[in-house]
């Protein structure tokens, strides 16, 4: 059995002690932007990273001001910068993820309706 393996990245060949592992593939900008288009509503201030809700739960409770956690580098790609009212907003991979859960239109898509026509 081999002690190491030959794997040919950047024009090359290059020496691993175990395979390398394939990087993630970001989607792009437009789809993320088309993706957050569902909270509108939520407030962030990119300065304090910091992002809250545009609504209370029924006991009037979780609008409070929550911390957009650090950018953790293990997601295999750093962030996007997106471009909302003019401004750019910078979001990791992992602060998306936690926004379109909470957004409203979070889910599966509707399926688009026939244009059949039925008998």
């Amino acid at each position: 059995m081999a002690s190491f393996y030959l794997a040919f990245i950047d024009g090359q060949w290059q020496r691993f002690s175990r395979l390398p592992a394939r990087k993630a593939i970001p989607p792009a900008q437009h789809q993320i932007k088309w993706e957050l288009e569902g909270w509108e509503g939520y407030c962030i201030d990119e300065q304090k990273r910091m992002w809250r809700k545009p609504h209370t739960n029924r006991q009037g409770r979780n609008k409070g001001w929550k911390r957009i956690l650090p950018i953790e580098k293990s997601a295999g790609y750093q962030g996007f910068d997106l471009w909302r009212d003019g401004k750019r907003y910078y979001y990791s991979v992992i602060q998306l993820r936690r926004l379109l859960r909470r957004s409203p239109g979070y889910g599966p898509l509707s399926p688009a309706p026939s244009t059949e026509a039925r008998a």
